[in-house]
């Protein structure tokens, strides 16, 4: 499956127009995890806490969004946080 990892905040969209392939939704929930991390470490970790990750389908429906401050929160960044789930499951 192809996932888009679009990042958001506010009216300001980041867009990720070539996606990613992962195995399935929690694949691609993990790589979520990891590009926040990476982001949030790149400097001030609260110049990220108003993103959010906002990932689509193929179709471009959103199947989940993971709010930075929600892993900059994480007191144990290398476990699976639960899925802050917005949108619905794929079928």
């Amino acid at each position: 499956m192809r996932f888009y990892f679009n990042c958001s905040c506010g009216e300001r969209t980041l867009p990720d127009y070539k996606g990613t392939e992962a195995a399935d939704l929690i694949a691609a929930r993990d790589h979520a995890v990891k590009a926040v991390q990476s982001v949030v470490a790149t400097g001030s970790p609260e110049r990220w806490r108003k993103w959010v990750l906002r990932v689509s389908d193929h179709a471009g429906n959103e199947v989940f969004a993971l709010p930075f401050w929600f892993i900059l929160a994480s007191t144990r960044p290398t476990e699976r946080p639960a899925l802050p789930f917005v949108g619905s499951w794929v079928r």
